[in-house]
């Protein structure tokens, strides 16, 4: 199963590797907070290498055992949550995972739907999840996935030269801040959505979420892209992750 190329995409040394991490480290503190449980960690599989990008509450523990236990969703591709990680014929247990109570996953998909990674909470104490902290350890994880997409469309874009130089403004976050307040409330929603459906932010997908037509989007996002001096979706996401650092 292909899952996620690290080498093509770049991903484990783009600019945007640093913000991100930022991003998953905050994940999973909320995740663990939310959820109650002393653990968490986020986990990115591929054919070539599998790799803790963010973890609580394991700083001294081996990556083996994160590994393992963030694979154990990843396996089963879906939503896992028990108090007891079972043996099955195709999936036997770690030894590792012996002294975990309580275990709930969730799985990180790419825009296509294909699982590359997992967003894990565990404890050595019993827990029960609410419907609501079930949902949120979902939302959890897509918004991972969301950061982790970006930051390889990001460098593929990068591949291609459409991404602005790094010397191009000297205060980006600034000039982002300023253009921002020039869109009009239309204008600013457009962007939004561009934000946060980087798998797809075609006009017609945003016309079906703004409920408006694929040409007054079109209109829109030239407005957007010309106040906010970008060329393309990739220059304005990226942006938006640099005035977020």
């Amino acid at each position: 199963m292909s899952q996620f190329d690290f080498d093509k995409s770049h991903f484990l040394t783009s600019p945007e590797t640093a913000v991100v991490k930022t991003s998953l480290e905050r994940v999973v503190r909320f995740a663990s907070e939310l959820c109650g449980t002393a653990c968490a960690a986020i986990n990115i599989a591929s054919e070539q290498r599998n790799i803790v990008k963010a973890s609580i509450g394991m700083e001294t523990a081996d990556p083996d055992f994160v590994k393992a236990v963030c694979d154990y969703s990843l396996q089963r591709q879906r939503f896992i949550e028990t108090t007891e990680i079972a043996s099955t014929r195709n999936y036997p247990q770690p030894a590792i995972l012996n002294n975990i109570k309580f275990y709930a996953g969730a799985i990180m998909r790419r825009t296509n739907g294909t699982p590359f990674g997992t967003l894990c909470i565990w404890d050595i104490a019993p827990h029960t999840l609410s419907d609501m902290q079930r949902e949120g350890l979902k939302l959890c994880a897509q918004h991972a996935s969301q950061h982790i997409e970006l930051s390889r469309l990001l460098s593929q874009a990068r591949n291609r030269n459409e991404l602005l130089k790094q010397d191009d403004s000297a205060d980006t976050s600034a000039d982002y801040w300023t253009n921002f307040e020039a869109l009009t409330p239309r204008e600013k929603q457009v962007l939004y959505v561009i934000l946060e459906n980087t798998g797809d932010s075609s006009n017609k997908r945003i016309a079906q979420i703004l409920d408006i037509s694929p040409r007054t989007v079109e209109l829109h996002r030239s407005r957007v892209f010309s106040k906010m001096q970008v060329r393309s979706a990739a220059e304005l996401v990226s942006l938006s992750l640099k005035s977020d650092n």
